[in-house]
């Protein structure tokens, strides 16, 4: 559990989580854990953003957050792929020098 904290800016907040995780599935918290971990590795810049949204609409578990985390980074690249795709690109043509007879 600690390690997962150590992942999170807001220690109230990922303690509450883990929490809410343990009273849910006390039998399966190893798997709980691994499957956060797995995700804070793949979608770090998501991450607080994604346990903000699973305590504010109360999913309590690791694969809803991981599911949250995936749906936000899926997002952020579509914008990015959106903004990037909207910038107008200038038309170069080629420069083509010949040489000149003497």
């Amino acid at each position: 559990m600690d390690t997962v904290k150590g992942s999170f800016n807001d220690p109230e907040k990922i303690q509450l989580f883990l929490e809410e995780i343990y009273k849910r599935y006390p039998r399966y918290i190893r798997d709980q854990l691994q499957i956060i971990q797995r995700a804070v590795k793949k979608y770090q810049p998501f991450i607080h953003s994604a346990l903000d949204v699973c305590i504010e609409q109360t999913l309590w578990s690791a694969n809803d957050f991981h599911d949250v985390v995936n749906h936000l980074a899926r997002v952020q690249g579509q914008e990015i792929t959106t903004l990037s795709s909207d910038i107008p690109t200038i038309g170069m043509t080629p420069f083509i020098t010949k040489k000149r007879h003497r």
